[in-house]
């Protein structure tokens, strides 16, 4: 009877039973690799039916909390210091001397919040922004007025864009920064008032008109950028200016600039 070699069977049997191994652990592979693809499908299924709304674009226009100088730094007068609540008067002359502009701006508040919603009024629906780790939104609230000439002359002035105003946190100067559809209501801001209380605060320098479509002619709600100052209380400009900063700011440091062409600039500062 031939000679049994135990090392040859033993070779044999341990091929065999890596060969098992690796016929079991590649079933097993697929197996899992089709119960991800179920729960990935799973997931994705969620998402598309899940009720939130999805932000549709970022409102800062430059790196989050990016400082920027928005005209030569110079140092404000003394007399151009004001608190909050203090009104700027600013006045022009005819060749006679006679006043024939007299317009008064002041920073009358404003509110701090990482996060918010607001309604679209083209989409009708509601979206969310949340300021990134370490950031806030600030929001001033600012009001513009030209007074009535008592003559009765109706004087317009050209308005301040929202860039010609900075936040100053810091020794830093931050731009605002602007929702994709300026005309949005802030649900935040709900129940704030302008600065004569008549009505909910909105966006500064821009309005909702309605205006006829060009080829149906049905009215429908366009948003308007605000140009010219009209003279009246009722033509007054009123609205809040956003702000991305950081959240960690020395109050003490805060200013919120105006910058008024040649009637100069103007800061507003927190009581000390």
């Amino acid at each position: 009877m031939p000679e049994i070699n135990t090392r040859a069977i033993f070779f044999i049997v341990a091929i065999f039973i890596l060969g098992i191994a690796i016929v079991i652990t590649h079933f097993a592979n697929v197996e899992q690799q089709k119960i991800n693809d179920e729960i990935l499908a799973e997931q994705k299924a969620m998402q598309n039916n899940q009720s939130t709304v999805t932000i549709i674009n970022p409102i800062t226009p430059q790196p989050t909390g990016t400082p920027f100088i928005m005209y030569s730094p110079q140092p404000i007068p003394v007399e151009n210091l004001l608190e909050i609540n203090q009104s700027y008067h600013y006045h022009d002359t005819d060749a006679a001397g006679k006043v024939n502009l007299n317009v008064s701006a002041v920073m009358y508040g404003f509110k701090e919040i990482t996060d918010f919603t607001y309604y679209d009024r083209d989409w009708g629906l509601e979206f969310n922004e949340t300021a990134p780790l370490g950031q806030e939104y600030f929001l001033a609230f600012f009001h513009l007025e030209s007074e009535q000439m008592p003559d009765g002359k109706a004087v317009s002035f050209p308005l301040p864009p929202q860039s010609n105003f900075a936040l100053e946190v810091d020794n830093q100067l931050y731009q605002p920064v602007q929702l994709p559809y300026l005309s949005s209501q802030i649900r935040a801001l709900d129940n704030t008032w302008d600065y004569h209380h008549v009505e909910e605060i909105q966006p500064y320098g821009y309005s909702v008109e309605s205006i006829p479509d060009n080829v149906t002619g049905v009215p429908v709600l366009t948003e308007v950028e605000d140009t010219w100052l009209m003279a009246g209380q009722s033509n007054a400009e009123d609205g809040y200016i956003i702000f991305q900063i950081p959240t960690n700011y020395n109050p003490r440091s805060l200013k919120f600039i105006g910058n008024f062409w040649s009637f100069g600039q103007v800061a507003w500062v927190e009581p000390q």
